[in-house]
């Protein structure tokens, strides 16, 4: 998942020296408020829980979340780096996703529509976050090298095993699928009409 952080300060010198070092780590990050899909919130010289320890910068999820944490400044990138990613881990455990008819919330591995509910363990739902993410056909070799870490040379038929599983507890009818299907040497997922 891309972490999208919005950094807010009143030293824009400061602003965007953090900007740059944080867009080198990999971060994607605004320094004006009203982007989409903002993640987390990087208030910069923020007073921490204990007054004594100073100016701090400061995580807010979503802008509004309880969930916060406050790294006291002067801050190290890799500091700083490490609680971004927890930040990420905790967006990304939040996530809902519509596949098909049901909805999938990530952290639990909970698949629930009309007609019912579903446990997924952990690599069902990494493969279907790992094809919505995706729009259109995603070949296997994909899946196995972004969800398993398999290189190229790997043989194994642990991919269908779990499409054959995903199929079992999202379709009507497993052997006619209608949400995840199979395309070309690859998968995808198909939208629902409406």
């Amino acid at each position: 998942m891309s972490l999208k952080l919005l950094l807010i300060s009143k030293d824009p010198v400061f602003a965007q020296a953090l900007a740059a070092q944080l867009a080198q780590a990999g971060f994607d990050c605004c320094l004006e408020a009203g982007g989409e899909g903002v993640d987390v919130v990087l208030l910069d010289g923020a007073s921490t829980p204990d007054p004594c320890l100073g100016p701090a910068l400061r995580l807010i999820k979503d802008g509004e979340s309880s969930e916060e944490e406050h790294l006291v400044k002067p801050v190290r990138l890799a500091q700083l780096a490490q609680a971004l990613e927890r930040a990420a881990q905790r967006a990304q455990s939040q996530r809902k996703l519509k596949i098909g008819p049901w909805c999938l919330e990530l952290g639990s591995g909970l698949l629930w529509a009309a007609m019912g509910r579903q446990k997924l363990t952990g690599k069902e739902a990494e493969i279907l976050a790992y094809l919505h993410d995706h729009p259109g056909r995603v070949s296997r070799e994909d899946l196995l090298e972004n969800v398993w870490g398999y290189g190229s040379a790997i043989s194994t038929h642990t991919l269908e095993t779990h499409i054959y599983r995903l199929r079992q507890k999202l379709e009507a009818d497993p052997s006619a699928p209608t949400v995840l299907v199979t395309d070309e040497g690859g998968y995808r997922l198909i939208a629902p009409s409406s």
